[in-house]
C-alpha cells in the first residue's frame, strides 16, 4: 500500500503537464479560424448591432381613461401634440420625445361629437378644426374659452358624391360610421384664405377639397365655404382613416389595408377657377409603407425646436382587435420598420 501511495504523485506529476499542453493545442487551433473571420473584409452595409424597436413607445398612460385615438395633429409654435378622440374630447400633450408622465390638457365638447379628424392652420392661434364624422362637418374650435366659434356641414357635399352602392346592402340604411375619417388643412398661397381643407371620407377613400374663410379678411366679410372638388387617391381604395401634411407631401393612412402612401401636395392642388376632378390612375404615391397593427387612426410627423424627430400613430382598433394606443417612434426607425424603401423614403425637401 505505501508502494502505490508513492507512485501516485508521479503519476499525476506527468498527467497534468500532459494536459496543459493538450489544451493549449485545442485553444490554438479553435481561435485560428475566428482570427480569420475577423480579418475576413465585410462590407460595412451588411453588419448590424441590433434590429430597430418596431414596437414603438406608449404614451397612451398620459391620456384620460377610455379615450380613443382617433387623429393626430402638430403645433410646432407651441410644441404640443393635440389628439382627438371618438367621444368627443381634444387632449394636448407637450414634452412628448421625454419619458415624462404628465396628464394631457382635456376640452370636453360632448359625447354627440364623433370626432374623427383635427387640423391647425398657420396664423389662428388658438384654434383647432375638428371634424365630426357623421353627418360630416368641421368646427372652429376655441381652445381659450373651451367653445365652439363656427361650424361648416360639409354632409351635403358627401351625399351629392356617394359611394357607389353595395349590391347586398340595404340602401335605406345609411352608414354613419363611414363619413369623415380624416382632415388636414394645406397651405397655399393660390387661396384666397391661405389655403385649402382636405377632408377624407372613410368608406371609397375619397377626399374632398374645401376653401373653408378661417382667414381675419374672410371673417370680416362673412364669406361662405367653397368647394374645390375632389381627389381619389391611388392605394386600396377604401378604409381611409387618417391624413397629415409634412414636408411637401400628403400622407394618407389605409387602416384595413395596413399601408400608407405619400403624394406631393403640388400635384394635388386645385386649379383656378375649375373644380378639380382628380382619379388615382393620374396620381402616383412617391412613398408607401407597410404595417401590422390594426386601428390606426391617426399620424403626426414632429420636429421639435431641438432638432429630434419622431413619428406619432394613434390606434383605435376595433373591439377585440387589440388595444387603444398613442404610439411613438423615432422618425429613422419608423421608415426602417415600415417603409418599402427603408431611410430612403424620407422626403428631403422640407
Amino acid at each position: 500500500m505505501a508502494s502505490r501511495r508513492h507512485r501516485l504523485p508521479t503519476l499525476l506529476k506527468t498527467i497534468i503537464p500532459l494536459g496543459v499542453l493538450l489544451t493549449s493545442i485545442a485553444l490554438l487551433l479553435l481561435s485560428r479560424p475566428v482570427q480569420a473571420r475577423m480579418l475576413h473584409p465585410f462590407p460595412s452595409t451588411t453588419f448590424s448591432t441590433s434590429e430597430p424597436n418596431c414596437t414603438g413607445t406608449s404614451l397612451y398612460s398620459r391620456l384620460p381613461r377610455k379615450f380613443e385615438p382617433s387623429d393626430l395633429v402638430w403645433d410646432p409654435s407651441k410644441q404640443l401634440l393635440y389628439v382627438v378622440s371618438d367621444n368627443g374630447r381634444v387632449a394636448a400633450l407637450d414634452n412628448v420625445g421625454t419619458d415624462s408622465e404628465d396628464a394631457a390638457q382635456v376640452w370636453k365638447l360632448g359625447k354627440q361629437f364623433d370626432l374623427e379628424g383635427c387640423t391647425l392652420v398657420p396664423g389662428r392661434a388658438d384654434t383647432i378644426y375638428l371634424g365630426v364624422e357623421y353627418p360630416a362637418a368641421v368646427l372652429e374650435y376655441n381652445l381659450n374659452s373651451s367653445s365652439i366659434v363656427r361650424e361648416w356641414p360639409l354632409q351635403s357635399y358627401f351625399d351629392q358624391h356617394p359611394v357607389p352602392a353595395d349590391p347586398d346592402s340595404d340602401p335605406s340604411q345609411v352608414d354613419t360610421n363611414s363619413g369623415l375619417e380624416s382632415l388636414v388643412f394645406v397651405p397655399s398661397s393660390a387661396s384666397d384664405w391661405g389655403g385649402y381643407f382636405y377632408v377624407g371620407r372613410q368608406e371609397d377613400a375619397r377626399v374632398f377639397v374645401f376653401e373653408l374663410p378661417v382667414s381675419e379678411q374672410a371673417l370680416m366679410i362673412q364669406s361662405e365655404l367653397r368647394f374645390r372638388g375632389w381627389i381619389q387617391p391611388p392605394g386600396p381604395g377604401y378604409d381611409l382613416s387618417a391624413m397629415t401634411l409634412w414636408r411637401n407631401h400628403l400622407w394618407l393612412l389605409y387602416d384595413k389595408a395596413y399601408q400608407l402612401l405619400a403624394l406631393k401636395s403640388v400635384s394635388i392642388l386645385p386649379k383656378e377657377g375649375a373644380e378639380m376632378q382628380i382619379e388615382a390612375a393620374t396620381l402616383q404615391a412617391v412613398s408607401q409603407m407597410s404595417f401590422d397593427i390594426r386601428g390606426q387612426e391617426g399620424l403626426a410627423f414632429v420636429e421639435e425646436a431641438n432638432g429630434t424627430k419622431w413619428v406619432f400613430i394613434g390606434v383605435d382598433p376595433p373591439k377585440r382587435k387589440g388595444a387603444k394606443d398613442l404610439l411613438r417612434y423615432d422618425l429613422d426607425t419608423f421608415f426602417e420598420c415600415f417603409a418599402d424603401n427603408g431611410l430612403k423614403s424620407i422626403p428631403t425637401n422640407v
